[in-house]
């Protein structure tokens, strides 16, 4: 028999609304259920289930279900497909026939497509038909509402973490938002390839691994950035990674003893012995010589990007050394108040030997580097100095990175400037000797700097390292805490 011969003798019926299964007196029914009761406005697939049941083995089943405009069947499956099925693509009307039965009743799949655009209610009907004896069944119907879209709200944000070498590493973000968001995760701006989950595991931990963590998590009615999490390395040795102990317990004329680390590659995990400072060296992009010194509690890992070398530098009289080049950020993790970190420039003003220095030689004379982003065991740190220090980088953030953390000791910062999609950040649990020795925070990309735990930034005069004097500067940077303009709190003009 043509399936549309039998359609047409099964007189159909059709009514109802929302999920809705009413059994007749005979023990007949059928029933649609979907798992969702909306729809996306950006298109998307619906998937029914059909459940016939009925207490006496029929002749024939036979019916259709109705579909709205736009609307098309990708394809019909589960347990028990009828004998008859429409093709794929069909619209309006999916006609369906059993020649052969399962007893008791049979269950089948229909996945249809929606278009983009709808707006209001979607109502799908189905009318069956039961013969020997011939009766109508209950018919069914599934009313689809729009779904509410709404943008992506962060609900959790990664937090900082540490790992061993080859150990794991595991960050969280979450959000909620309609549609579904997506994920995106980076490292130090930049995304890390195919990690596009709420999770993020990294596996067997390298110190290339170490920087400040994010999430971009986007739909198509907004996009947010979790807050950074900066990820470190546990370790107890004096150089993990691309690095070597050059020297040790050198005693400079201060009185300070030091051991002396040179980077061999890109990145390098450094700890200090007690009562005394780890000191780590390489080129910066404007060939100055930078030394990054440590000591107390916890790791420091540097990493370089657009690295080169190791090489000797061209702008001293060091042909014995090579120094590896390139644009550092640093990454601080298990830190507490015995903890300091001092970046400066390699000039005659900080230099013991003089002899380093080629007659006429010009000098940046100030340190360049990206970001220092810190993470103590118990909420507290040293303090900073970078004074000879400016901070700039093109993607991530640009400046210190310190939240929920005291800092008991100075704060002091050449400058700092956000260029391209990098944001300038002073970011800290608390700090109250915040100084900008010769900059004016004006930033590339003219971007606000985000800052927190700072009740007032002190604008002073910095020196370079070859001693040129680098006169107070005014403020040229809006500020902003969560989004809000606290420039004249924070740095008044008067």
């Amino acid at each position: 028999m043509h399936f549309t011969g039998l359609v047409q003798r099964f007189a159909w019926l059709s009514a109802a609304c929302c999920i809705l299964t009413i059994a007749q007196a005979q023990a007949v029914s059928v029933t649609l259920t979907t798992p969702t009761s909306v729809y996306l406005s950006t298109g998307g697939t619906v998937t029914l289930s059909v459940n016939i049941l009925y207490s006496v083995q029929p002749t024939a089943v036979g019916g259709s279900i109705s579909i709205p405009a736009g609307w098309t069947l990708a394809s019909t499956g589960g347990p028990d497909v009828p004998n008859s099925v429409p093709e794929p693509g069909t619209t309006s009307q999916l006609d369906y026939a059993y020649f052969s039965f399962p007893a008791g009743g049979a269950q089948f799949d229909v996945v249809l497509n929606y278009p983009t655009g709808l707006e209001g209610t979607q109502l799908i009907t189905s009318t069956f038909q039961y013969r020997s004896p011939i009766q109508n069944m209950t018919p069914a119907a599934i009313l689809l509402a729009p779904q509410p879209v709404t943008a992506p709200a962060i609900i959790v944000h990664p937090q900082p973490a540490s790992a061993p070498i080859g150990g794991t590493v595991v960050l969280n973000a979450a959000a909620s938002g309609t549609p579904e968001p997506t994920y995106q995760w980076l490292r130090d701006g930049l995304p890390v390839s195919g990690e596009n989950s709420a999770s993020l595991t990294l596996d067997d931990f390298q110190v290339d691994d170490a920087g400040c963590y994010s999430a971009v998590i986007a739909n198509e009615h907004g996009v947010v950035t979790s807050r950074s999490a900066p990820v470190g390395v546990i370790s107890l040795v004096k150089v993990a990674g691309a690095g070597n102990e050059a020297r040790a317990d050198i005693v400079h004329p201060n009185g300070n003893v030091y051991d002396q680390v040179l980077l061999t590659g890109t990145s390098a995990t450094i700890t200090a012995d007690a009562n005394q400072i780890t000191r780590v060296s390489f080129i910066d992009l404007s060939d100055d010589i930078v030394q990054v010194e440590f000591s107390g509690a916890g790791t420091l890992t540097l990493s370089l990007e657009s690295a080169t070398g190791p090489a000797p530098p061209v702008k001293y009289n060091q042909p014995e050394v090579s120094y590896m080049k390139g644009h550092a950020s640093l990454i601080i993790t298990g830190a507490d108040e015995t903890t300091h970190v001092t970046v400066f420039s390699v000039g005659s003003m900080t230099a013991v030997n003089q002899d380093l220095f080629p007659l006429g030689m010009a000098y940046d004379g100030i340190a360049d580097i990206g970001l220092v982003s810190i993470a103590s065991r118990n909420g507290m740190f040293g303090g900073i100095r970078a004074a000879n220090a400016g901070f700039f980088r093109a993607s991530g953030l640009a400046g210190i990175h310190a939240p929920s953390v005291a800092v008991r000791g100075p704060v002091y910062i050449g400058d700092i400037n956000a260029d391209a999609d990098a944001m300038g950040v002073l970011l800290f649990g608390s700090a109250t000797d915040v100084r900008i020795t010769g900059g004016d925070l004006l930033q590339l990309n003219n971007r606000a700097v985000q800052v927190d735990g700072i009740t007032r930034i002190n604008f002073t005069a910095g020196t370079k390292s070859d001693g040129q004097m680098l006169p107070a500067q005014p403020n040229r940077a809006r500020l902003e805490r969560d989004g809000v303009d606290v420039t004249e709190f924070i740095a008044p003009t008067s």
